[in-house]
């Protein structure tokens, strides 16, 4: 009789076990958390229901586990790390003063300290610091953004990311949900799969509904995404990433296909060395400086500045050159990712988890080209938030407007309230009242975006 108690209880903690190996976290935190109510005093089922609520955006459940965790006897001990977690979870959830606390007291010990959460610790202190001085100044700014969720045309309850527009195309990337008998290693009904999608503008200005891309980009064993475009040449580059790849984040690589005689050509592998074998390759963006093509991307290959770094290739008809880092100030010892170049602007425009922000992922610019650059600008509220804000891009010709991707609040979701990445259009308001109009021209040009004033203003983490 007792074995079979004992195989009860356990037989929740194997199936979370399962769906936390598979990547499906908020069935392995339901599961977690009805083991829990079996093991009340269990450290592990604490943390990995914690790990699971963090793996899927879900801060509030994150912060109750890991809180749970450090409170229980043997829990500091056995799980150190999480002192550092549960203040990136306060900070992801707007909680910076809490965060700041956390931060401390895990600095503050010195036997169980890791030296890579240690700097992120240290970091992101200073960064919730700068948060709160950055909303005690109210000092008038030219121009604001207005953020808007794009709607059920686009969005869905799953994943939405990288809205890049192509005349009066929107294509974007949408988790979707593929048949088990299509996967080879999936231990439940379904596995995800991220796809590309598309939606038109009307001429009412409203978006159709989204269908599935038939460009010949998609492929039901790879993940595909990441559309950039280069209009100069009519060139699409996107990324495939191997759909069972079971190590950390995503195996991808970066291809490209051209329109000729009005259809697009069958994608091909970027040549030279802007794919590796054994590193990722992914997020591609175009700019064009001092008369090059240059194709920007982002990578975890050896050589970079910490975990994921923006790099560049040059690009001629005939040649595609080594690939050269962007260096500081731009990549960090964090993760710089989703990089969208405005040749308007001389300008990119990139998320990074390390450069001082609000929460996970900031939006943030820097003028420049090449391995050139000015210090990188973080683009504020409420473009920013303190949940994760990726994917920045204009939608040409208006430069006014573009979207972002995000999973703040206001996001479609299941079940947790910033579970899933949407995507919002932003639009650049003028404040004409603004005392900072009247300055001079070269202080007006000092703001974030490089504006004419009346112009202008990038999961999962992503693929």
């Amino acid at each position: 009789m007792l074995s079979h108690i004992v195989v009860a209880q356990n037989s929740d903690w194997i199936r979370a076990d399962n769906a936390f190996a598979e990547g499906y976290y908020n069935e392995a935190l339901d599961y977690y958390k009805k083991a829990i109510r079996k093991n009340k005093t269990n450290v592990e089922l604490m943390f990995k229901a914690a790990e699971s609520a963090q793996q899927c955006n879900d801060y509030k459940q994150a912060i109750k586990y890991y809180k749970q965790l450090m409170e229980s006897t043997g829990g500091k001990a056995a799980y150190p790390e999480a002192i550092y977690k549960l203040a990136t979870m306060y900070r992801f959830n707007n909680q910076h003063d809490s965060a700041i606390i956390i931060y401390a007291d895990y600095l503050a010990q010195k036997k169980y300290r890791n030296l890579e959460f240690e700097q992120r610790a240290l970091q992101e202190q200073e960064a919730c610091k700068w948060v709160l001085e950055q909303r005690k100044d109210t000092t008038s700014k030219p121009y604001i953004y207005n953020i808007t969720h794009v709607g059920k045309q686009i969005n869905t309850k799953m994943n939405e990311s990288g809205a890049m527009k192509i005349d009066s195309l929107i294509l974007f990337t949408r988790t979707t949900h593929i048949s088990k008998a299509e996967s080879k290693n999936s231990l439940f009904s379904e596995y995800i799969l991220t796809q590309i999608y598309q939606s038109r503008y009307l001429k009412n200005g409203k978006l159709t509904k989204s269908v599935l891309n038939e460009w010949g980009f998609n492929d039901t064993r790879m993940h595909s995404g990441n559309i950039a475009y280069d209009p100069d040449s009519q060139t699409i580059y996107f990324t495939l990433c191997d759909a069972e790849y079971s190590g950390n984040g995503n195996m991808c690589e970066i291809y490209m296909s051209e329109y000729r005689d009005k259809k697009w050509s069958n994608p091909r592998k970027v040549a030279s060395d802007v794919n590796i074998e054994g590193y990722t390759s992914t997020q591609p963006t175009v700019g064009h400086t001092e008369g090059k093509t240059l194709l920007y991307y982002v990578s975890n290959r050896p050589g970079g500045s910490g975990g994921m770094d923006i790099w560049y290739v040059v690009i001629d008809s005939n040649y595609i050159g080594k690939s050269t880092n962007l260096g500081s100030p731009i990549n960090t010892p964090g993760n710089e990712v989703t990089p969208y170049y405005s040749d308007y602007t001389k300008s990119m425009f990139f998320a990074s988890d390390w450069h001082y922000g609000y929460g996970g992922y900031d939006i943030f610019t820097s003028k420049g080209g090449r391995d050139q650059w000015q210090i990188p600008t973080n683009l504020g509220e409420p473009i920013n938030t303190s949940a994760n804000d990726l994917y920045f891009s204009v939608n040409l010709p208006d430069t006014t407007k573009g979207f972002i991707t995000s999973n703040r609040e206001g996001s479609f979701f299941t079940p947790g309230n910033t579970c899933c990445n949407d995507i919002y259009q932003w639009n650049i308001v003028i404040d004409s009242t603004c005392p900072c109009l009247k300055r001079k021209k070269d202080t007006i040009m000092a703001v974030p975006i490089d504006l004419s004033l009346q112009q202008q203003a990038r999961m999962l983490i992503p693929i």
